[in-house]
């Protein structure tokens, strides 16, 4: 009989703690206030919810960096970035971005575990900004994921899951014993495990006080405009005069000088994204223009006329380098490329 008290005001205690303390602490796990107040996709969805989870961590980057982590997320995927060997079956998730599972559009299935048909179904979605998942076929649960900029270039990453226990379903005992006891682990874990792959990713990349990375992308997208722009100005000049001159020459080797500079910067900006394909066209467009900086510097020199005339002095050499710039631009790395400058430019804006 005493066991048995025992037990009984032990369970008391555990309950009591559970319900006046633990849950309400869990619900709400690093979630500033106005995140809790503030509307997400999805609540419209189950008004009345039973259990209504609001939790979220700040991630050391931008928004565009976290995105591929969760578009990848789900069972024989990404996984969970959770405890795996419960919700992966033991399978380790990704620790890179995987390209066969980038593409997200409405009505795709997360799976949550195997079998056909298990898991969550995308609602919709706004690409480096928010997800909804939902159960299409019951209507109860809602999962949604934001990813809110902070003007020091790191990101809230915040989710929420809204559920409705309606015992006309078999399965409903076990889903609440699911979300109230297993729930926050699994989550603290996913959102902690994708903060951390998000950070590692780029670690030249990453954010530090200050938004000193913003800064960096801004000065390299700038210096790419600025010293293209001389470039294009110094053609401009020698098709106005019909030939070379040393004002015009010495433009062209200053704006050729720059360029080797912020192709290699891009490249350790984002060296992930591009991976050892774009090293190997990085080198070979610095390395390119290197070499069209000595050959400005040779027509001032020598004092060469045209083009015609610097081809007949330097001989195959010119056709040889520029055979190596169409060989780096070549179709399979073009996409690579774009992505390196579009981001660069992101930081004018």
């Amino acid at each position: 009989m005493l066991v048995i008290g025992s037990v009984t005001a032990i369970g008391l205690i555990v309950g009591i703690g559970f319900v006046t303390w633990y849950r309400p602490w869990e619900l709400i796990w690093g979630a500033t206030p106005e995140e809790l107040a503030r509307s997400m996709p999805g609540d419209e969805l189950v008004s009345r919810p039973t259990f209504n989870a609001t939790r979220a961590v700040t991630v050391g980057r931008r928004p565009e960096d976290i995105w591929p982590w969760i578009a990848q997320i789900g069972y024989g995927r990404g996984g969970w970035y959770s405890y795996d060997l419960l919700d992966n079956l033991g399978r380790h998730s990704a620790e890179r971005i995987l390209p066969e599972f980038q593409h997200v559009s409405a009505g795709d299935l997360i799976p949550m575990g195997p079998g056909e048909g298990t898991g969550m179904w995308v609602k919709d979605f706004v690409p480096d900004r928010s997800a909804l998942w939902w159960d299409k076929k019951n209507q109860l649960t809602t999962w949604a994921w934001a990813l809110d900029p902070m003007p020091d270039g790191r990101t809230r990453l915040v989710t929420r899951v809204r559920s409705s226990a309606s015992w006309r379903h078999p399965t409903t005992l076990f889903w609440l014993l699911m979300v109230e006891v297993a729930d926050f682990p699994m989550m603290r874990k996913c959102l902690l495990g994708i903060k951390r792959r998000a950070e590692a990713l780029a670690p030249a990349d990453r954010v530090v006080a200050g938004g000193a990375s913003h800064r960096l992308s801004s000065t390299v997208g700038l210096a790419a405009v600025v010293f293209s722009a001389l470039y294009f100005l110094s053609d401009l000049i020698e098709l106005a005069q019909g030939r070379f001159s040393t004002p015009q020459l010495a433009l062209t080797g200053v704006a050729e000088a720059a360029i080797p500079l912020f192709v290699i910067g891009l490249y350790v900006m984002q060296r992930p994204r591009i991976g050892r394909l774009g090293l190997i066209g990085a080198i070979g467009y610095a390395y390119s223009f290197v070499f069209f900086t000595g050959t400005a510097v040779f027509a001032m020199v020598n004092r060469t006329s045209d083009w015609g005339a610097l081809s007949d002095r330097l001989g195959p050499s010119v056709l040889i380098h520029g055979a190596v710039m169409v060989m780096q631009a070549r179709p399979s790395d073009s996409r690579s490329s774009a992505r390196v400058c579009s981001r660069a430019g992101r930081g004018l804006r």
